[in-house]
């Protein structure tokens, strides 16, 4: 199986990388067909209890494209770089720490060597940062995700820039650092 996605993605382009999350996260059960609110500016997920806005750089210019089992995406016409944001939410709180959840993009990803990591704060939950760099067959490409829970769901945001990692990251930062979780803890 892990063969079979390898061979997609690489015929896939620049983008493959992020498609590639979005594939192993289908393939772990974490792709769903979503009802998003949209508005010019902002984006609510009324499943999965989130709203963020319309990615806004000065350095690109962010067009949403539809991706099968991905809530949310963006890519950009000027450089292949791609930025989306994966929920999902389970019946129960997931038992898995957040280093494991995000390590669980990883898996079929070589990264050149070992991930960057470090602890963030998205609307005020715990969340984990890691920043790495990947090929797509001659191109070097920089992800960076920042995975978080709060109560039952999950939310993994990607940013995958071939060649233009340090000018995208702030606007990148900027955008998760925006996302309001909606979703309500349970009564424990």
């Amino acid at each position: 199986m892990r063969e079979e996605k390898s061979s997609l993605i690489l015929s896939l382009g620049s983008v493959g990388v992020l498609q590639l999350a979005f594939l192993l996260a289908l393939s772990a059960g974490l792709g769903c067909a979503n009802p998003l609110r949209l508005s010019s500016q902002e984006i609510e997920h009324l499943k999965h209890g989130y709203r963020v806005s319309v990615p806004h750089s000065e350095h690109e210019t962010w067009k949403r494209v539809d991706v099968p089992g991905a809530g949310l995406s963006f890519v950009s016409s000027e450089s292949q770089s791609s930025v989306s944001l994966l929920s999902h939410c389970l019946s129960e709180r997931s038992q898995a720490s957040l280093e494991v959840l995000a390590k669980q993009l990883l898996i079929g990803l070589r990264p050149e060597s070992s991930p960057r990591v470090e602890s963030v704060s998205v609307d005020g939950q715990a969340g984990i940062a890691q920043v790495f760099t990947t090929r797509e067959g001659d191109t070097a490409v920089t992800v960076k995700t920042v995975t978080t829970a709060k109560a039952n769901c999950q939310y993994d945001f990607i940013l995958a820039a071939p060649g233009n990692f340090e000018v995208l990251e702030p606007d990148f930062d900027r955008w998760w650092r925006g996302a309001r979780l909606l979703v309500e803890e349970s009564p424990k």
